[in-house]
């Protein structure tokens, strides 16, 4: 799975994060390179691939390798057992 366009993360973040309290993670993350975040499929994630949120991903910490969303759509690098 991955998210490839704009109504893909529209869906996820309609549909399955509301159902939560807290982020959902997207099938993404920078474990093998960190900066480079790829999916479940292993398509790195950049330029019109993605929708971060203002100043993500910022790595706050240190350890933040995985890409969530919440109710609200645009992403955010998350440490592991965010939430």
């Amino acid at each position: 799975m991955g998210i490839d366009d704009e109504a893909e993360n529209a869906f996820v973040a309609g549909i399955f994060a509301p159902t939560h309290d807290r982020p959902i993670w997207i099938g993404a993350d920078d474990l093998a390179e960190a900066g480079v975040f790829v999916d479940l499929t292993g398509n790195v994630l950049a330029g019109g691939d993605t929708n971060w949120a203002p100043g993500e991903p910022n790595d706050w910490g240190g350890d933040e390798p995985y890409v969530t969303t919440g109710t609200d759509g645009p992403w955010n690098d998350a440490a592991p057992n965010t939430g």
